[in-house]
């Protein structure tokens, strides 16, 4: 969990983590299942959605949706928009109109 929340980002993946703990991908599946209740993949795009609600809500230093697609390592700001509506239920910039404080 510490290595995924020090590199993360949606270009992760499951065999780098695995090779991080010094363990196969399925030995820290299986794990990670048990122990968390969701696949690696899962547990990942929890926390880059999580990180994402909270840039596009952050007062402090306001980024464009385009500016945490990247930060956060999508390929895209689309292909982020598309990834935060199936999560949320709703687009980043609409996200940003109901939660961010003063818009």
């Amino acid at each position: 969990i510490k290595y995924i929340r020090t590199h993360l980002s949606a270009k992760l993946k499951t065999y780098e983590i695995a090779q991080a703990v010094f363990c196969s991908v399925g030995t820290l599946n299986e794990f990670f299942k048990n122990e968390m209740g969701k696949t690696v993949a899962q547990y990942v795009d929890d926390l880059l959605m999580l990180e994402a609600r909270r840039m596009l809500l952050s007062t402090d230093d306001e980024k464009s949706v385009a500016e945490i697609s990247n930060v956060l390592g999508f390929c895209d700001q689309f292909y982020f928009s598309r990834r935060f509506k199936l999560a949320t239920g709703m687009t980043p910039t609409e996200y940003i109109k109901k939660y961010r404080p003063g818009t």
